[in-house]
């Protein structure tokens, strides 16, 4: 395998690197096609005779959607496991191909050349304990975090009690919103230290501080920036969701289209997740 080197932080930019959108875009349409595989399947059994396929689940009020969650008991536990188990993987497996991503975009070979798939994927590999470790401790922090704010929220919900049951929910829910903040600051500064894993080959603890030391020189900037992308990753499925929900037949061409609408927006999310990646590359001490 070729080594691979440093490329200066601020000619860091995702748009020079497009085999990253294609290659996170692979990742996340592989997870999509496992996971709708079993899910598709136990709507195929109540519905594959149906004159309208599966049509009715998706009728106003899902109630046919509700009678088949009903009478599809037998199925739900072993659906259940096998959703657990894919998201298992996409958290844990994810690390390697956005590992792989972050190495696109920052590492280079000796005379400047891109690394070769081979290259990038196998610093992704070699940097998954680490990132690991980095994960694992971030996913603990924010579900210690979470779990914080639901006690404040329950009780700012009974110290407003005597506002009025509104007033007091209100209250409730302002303090469990503001706890997205410091959950969303751990997970950028999970991405940092990852980027520090995977360019500087750095060990776990080595970038841990230095992501931490990063999000304390800019935390407002790099929230800022996350949030944003966040949002406009929000988009593209919201206006997919919505014509998906005015679908009153399914033919051929209806059945293309909205699979290149729903192909089309995990395209968009990936992009927007390798400018989120380059920027904290470009972020990082």
């Amino acid at each position: 395998m070729t080594p691979l080197v440093a490329i200066p932080r601020e000619a860091v930019r995702a748009r020079r690197r497009p085999r990253v959108v294609v290659l996170l875009w692979a990742w996340e349409a592989t997870l999509g096609l496992v996971l709708g595989t079993a899910v598709a399947s136990v709507a195929s059994q109540a519905y594959g005779q149906h004159p309208r396929g599966d049509l009715p689940l998706f009728a106003d009020g899902g109630l046919p959607l509700l009678d088949l969650l009903v009478h599809a008991a037998p199925a739900r536990g072993p659906l259940l496991a096998w959703v657990v188990m894919v998201a298992l993987v996409a958290r844990i497996g994810g690390l390697v191909p956005s590992g792989a991503a972050l190495a696109d975009l920052a590492l280079r070979a000796p005379k400047g050349a891109p690394g070769t798939l081979v290259d990038v994927v196998a610093r992704g590999l070699r940097a998954l304990p680490a990132s690991l470790a980095a994960a694992l401790l971030a996913l603990l922090v924010q579900a210690a975090t979470f779990a914080c704010g639901l006690a404040f929220a329950a009780a700012a919900t009974g110290a407003t009690a005597s506002l009025g049951e509104a007033s007091a929910d209100k209250a409730g829910l302002v303090v469990l919103a503001l706890t997205t903040v410091p959950i969303v600051m751990t997970g950028v500064a999970l991405d940092l230290t990852r980027a520090a894993v995977v360019r500087d080959d750095a060990r776990a603890l080595e970038a841990i501080e230095s992501g931490l030391a990063c999000l304390r020189a800019r935390p407002v900037a790099l929230t800022a920036s996350y949030s944003l992308r966040a949002l406009a990753a929000l988009a593209p499925a919201a206006l997919v969701a919505t014509a998906t929900a005015r679908m009153h037949e399914t033919t051929t061409a209806s059945v293309v289209a909205f699979a290149v609408l729903h192909q089309a927006v995990i395209a968009s999310r990936v992009a927007i997740r390798a400018s989120w990646l380059a920027r904290v590359l470009r972020a990082t001490a």
